[in-house]
């Protein structure tokens, strides 16, 4: 039997690249200081299979098939799990197309904090 977990999100925070076969990961909050938190390696929450929008409260459901928890449990996180998502193979295989992209880093803590390492990797569209 299929266990099924709803994730309810105010719109404005979710991705809005997640989409139908996603998988979903989640992370226990481990530690929160100085603005930054520490998480625990992410486990594989499930597969999504329906997204519901809701305009009228500004939020958005997602149906997670739950690949994790035995029949008739309960969801495997407590308190405030960051979510991440997947995206998969079968239509998202490309990689970034075009002649320009900018990219904004904010540093949303008081702290100093060094960044070390960007990359990216990009195809022209029109060759």
């Amino acid at each position: 039997m299929a266990i099924h977990i709803i994730l309810q999100f105010k719109a404005s925070t979710l991705n809005a690249s997640l989409q139908v076969d996603d998988m979903v990961y989640y992370s226990e909050i481990i530690t929160s200081s100085g603005g930054f938190e520490t998480t625990s390696t992410p486990k594989l929450l499930g597969r999504v299979e329906v997204i519901t929008i809701d305009e009228v409260n500004d939020t958005v459901a997602v149906k997670v098939k739950d690949s994790i928890t035995p029949s008739g449990g309960s969801a495997p996180f407590t308190g405030s799990p960051y979510f991440s998502f997947s995206k998969s193979g079968k239509a998202n295989h490309n990689d970034l197309i075009g002649y320009y992209n900018e990219v904004k880093f904010v540093n949303n803590s008081k702290d100093k904090a060094k960044l070390f390492a960007v990359g990216t990797e990009v195809t022209e569209n029109s060759k």
